[in-house]
């Protein structure tokens, strides 16, 4: 089953095209939807792509990488839900788009930087949980507009850098003392632009994953923000994948 949704992953990934886009964008509904977690006193603001068909859907969550917002690839949205499936894109506070709009331009790099940081990092882990919870309750809420529109035993995670980070993150990326922060209810990801741990070797971090994963980046995908994080190591994570057949690199 799981690599069965990594297949459907890579298909949808590979036909984005503009005709198909924009047919599919027509039949795409959006939604801007408000969530927050009390326990954290922290909101999580999502944008949802819902496909016309008014069956029950699996569900794809994206995490947008550091300065942006559940605005971001609109694409992804549109062509995924035009697929068949709910397609959530998640706000993370702290690293989204706040961290460089509310500054002057001439200290936005910095900005940028300190926003690239641990606590940023767990407050990301935990949203994702979150929002899955929220989802469930929303599901089962009746006049929601997810109402009855989802199928949570079969989600999917997908994340740009930062968001990247945060997908490797659930789908169980070890970091120093062994520790996870992995959520089981996500059965396939996608990350693009990935990236290893400082502390720790590529092996140690993604040795024992077992999940379906697709891995993209590109030979001139280094970062402004953390100079050490390096084309060659992004694909390092590939790398270190078991040899089961069920990673893919892009």
């Amino acid at each position: 089953m799981k690599r069965t949704i990594l297949k459907l992953f890579v298909s949808l990934l590979i036909l984005l095209g503009g005709i198909l886009l924009a047919r599919e964008s027509n039949a795409v509904t959006t939604h801007l939807l408000e969530s927050k977690d009390e326990s954290r006193d922290r909101e999580i603001p999502l944008k949802v792509y819902l496909p016309a068909a008014q069956s029950v859907s699996p569900v794809i969550l994206f995490s947008h990488g550091l300065g942006g917002s559940r605005m971001n690839n609109p694409y992804l949205g549109n062509h995924w839900a035009g697929q068949g499936y709910v397609v959530v894109f998640m706000q993370h506070a702290g690293s989204d788009e706040e961290v460089w709009k509310s500054v002057p331009v001439r200290e936005r790099l910095s900005a940028m930087k300190k926003a690239a940081g641990v606590q940023a990092a767990l407050d990301r882990y935990a949203d994702v949980p979150f929002v899955i919870d929220q989802l469930e309750k929303w599901n089962s809420q009746e006049g929601h507009v997810l109402h009855g529109r989802l199928n949570l035993e079969k989600i999917g995670m997908s994340g740009h850098s930062f968001g990247a980070h945060t997908t490797q993150a659930m789908m169980g990326q070890k970091y120093p003392g062994g520790r996870t922060v992995g959520d089981d209810r996500i059965d396939a990801f996608v990350a693009m632009s990935p990236s290893t741990h400082r502390r720790m070797a590529p092996e140690e971090s993604f040795g024992h994953i077992k999940a379906p994963v697709m891995l993209m980046t590109g030979t001139k995908d280094a970062s402004v923000i953390t100079p050490d994080t390096t084309p060659e190591k992004r694909m390092a994570v590939y790398a270190a994948m078991p040899g089961e057949t069920n990673t893919t690199w892009c």
